[in-house]
């Protein structure tokens, strides 16, 4: 996306959000100087409409090139309010909506919540929570809405923000914001029905784990929790990672969910059950197991692993949860809720939970 005398089909949205970030510094006097009118507002647009991780957009109307100027590590766009323009179709909602999630998000109270900020003039500065650093590097703009890391180069506003620290895709970034101001993000009618169960399915997982934690430390739960301990998992271990206990009983869990108003299609969705083939009947699918819950970096719980307790020539070791409509294998690693906050640039992979749990035990936090 950078290359001297050829536009490619499609522009990187990380071209975008660097445009964002390149306008904060280096970059603002080039805009100026193309001398177009409305050139105060393409900050704005840019900064509002594209963070620079959304899908690859297609972008026609640009027939300039992105050049790249020496010493700068951020590519500049050379035709910038065509640009603009382009990029605006790219969003599904509106101006205004977005526009007022930024204005109900004050960017230093989000940015506060992951970096300690320090009053620097008009600005704040901190240590950047995308790399790590003994100086800080990272500035936040209240006056714009952006942010913009000069050791790293990552830059953008609030969603963009959002985006980087949480994993998120652009319209989550905009749905989880507009939820923290208490706001409403229309939807199409079939994305509402989606997301609906998508919410019903969270909650149902989430006392789950809560069912699962509790048996941790009933009486049918002393081995298990005596087994974990002896793993050297310290409470306050179990405690955050969620650990629990399946019973080594039939139903204990679906009638747990049943009593809290869940259907029995809900239970089937989530992949918690089994179902009799003679007669249809559901039955926990987890019996006698150490539980581990796989945590989204949203910290939704979407999925379970289960270490059998009693050694069973017949059962696997560990069973892990199904794919649903809210556990996809192929996009969620246990413990990544956890390791999304690290500042390294990095991510160690290991086989299994124990090895996860235990290297986190050991201050390695990626």
């Amino acid at each position: 996306t950078g290359r001297k005398g050829a536009f490619p089909q499609t522009v990187s949205p990380v071209t975008a959000g660097i445009a964002a970030g390149t306008v904060l510094t280096q970059g603002a006097q080039r805009l100026f100087e193309a001398g177009r009118e409305g050139m105060n507002n393409l900050a704005d647009t840019i900064r509002r409409l594209v963070p620079d991780n959304v899908p690859l957009v297609n972008i026609p109307t640009v027939n300039q090139p992105i050049i790249e100027q020496p010493g700068i590590n951020a590519p500049i766009i050379s035709n910038p309010v065509e640009f603009a323009d382009a990029v605006v179709k790219t969003s599904q909602y509106s101006d205004d909506l977005v526009n007022e999630i930024f204005a109900e998000n004050d960017i230093v109270d989000y940015v506060s919540q992951y970096v300690k900020l320090k009053r620097s003039g008009k600005d704040y500065s901190g240590l950047c929570p995308f790399h790590g650093e003994k100086t800080a590097s990272f500035s936040v703009a209240p006056d714009k809405g952006m942010y913009y890391c000069f050791g790293c180069h990552k830059g953008g506003g609030s969603i963009n923000f959002v985006m980087e620290m949480e994993g998120l895709t652009y319209p989550d970034a905009v749905r989880a914001l507009a939820q923290r101001s208490g706001m409403e993000v229309p939807e199409d009618e079939q994305y509402q029905s989606r997301y609906r169960q998508q919410e019903r399915l969270w909650a149902l997982h989430k006392e789950a784990a809560r069912f699962f934690h509790s048996k941790l430390y009933a009486p049918e739960g002393q081995a298990a929790l005596q087994y974990a301990l002896g793993r050297g998992m310290p409470k306050s271990t179990l405690t955050t990672f969620g650990i629990g206990y399946a019973p080594d009983t039939w139903s204990s869990l679906v009638d747990a969910l049943r009593k809290k108003g869940y259907t029995d299609q809900e239970l089937r969705d989530s992949g918690l059950v089994t179902v009799s083939r003679k007669n249809g009947n559901l039955f926990d699918r987890f019996r006698d197991r150490l539980m581990f819950p796989i945590i989204d970096v949203r910290g939704n719980v979407i999925g379970f692993g289960g270490r059998i307790m009693k050694k069973d020539d017949n059962a696997a070791k560990y069973l892990n949860s199904p794919e649903t409509l809210i556990f996809n294998k192929r996009k969620n690693l246990f413990a990544l809720n956890l390791a999304k906050k690290t500042k390294h640039d990095y991510l160690i992979l290991v086989e299994g939970y124990m090895d996860a749990i235990a290297l986190h035990q050991y201050g390695f936090d990626c």
